[in-house]
């Protein structure tokens, strides 16, 4: 997290909580990251700056069938633009998420993985990673075509 990116976390969350919207926040962002660890397609087209902030909520809704609140997308994806920026969206995406989860005493990294694995074994791994170091563990799970086998 850099310094600019935790202000812009902090300030989006303090909009969802000036809302009372904070679990609405954390859902369709949490979504939209999961997505975008999964469909190659739709990261490379939200990580392109030539494509506006509609142009971004309205693939994102095409992908969710419409289901995402398109308040909350177009908070996240306006504060992205006003950010200007590259990868922006992103690493906001990331911040976002890992001080949503700060403020609820859990630590939020990355499980890398040749293919996507099944929620149960990433649990297991939560678990292993929470009791070696005595905190709540939260994993997102990114593919990484480099790897044969295994996680990193």
């Amino acid at each position: 997290m850099s310094i600019d990116t935790r202000k812009n976390a902090a300030l989006l969350y303090q909009t969802a909580e000036n809302q009372n919207q904070t679990e609405k926040y954390f859902y369709v962002l949490n979504s939209l990251n999961e997505r975008l660890n999964q469909d190659a397609d739709l990261y490379q087209f939200i990580d392109n700056r030539q494509y506006s902030a509609i142009d971004k909520i309205q693939r994102v809704q095409c992908a969710f069938n419409n289901q995402l609140d398109n308040e909350v997308l177009s908070v996240f994806f306006l504060q992205c633009e006003a950010i200007d920026r590259s990868h922006i969206e992103l690493v906001l995406l990331h911040d976002y998420l890992t001080y949503y989860y700060h403020l609820r005493d859990t630590s939020f990294g990355t499980i890398y993985s040749a293919r996507l694995l099944p929620v149960d074994q990433i649990e297991k791994v939560e678990k292993a990673i929470s009791k070696q170091i005595e905190r709540n563990v939260k994993l997102e799970n990114k593919i990484d075509e480099s790897l044969l086998a295994g996680v990193k």
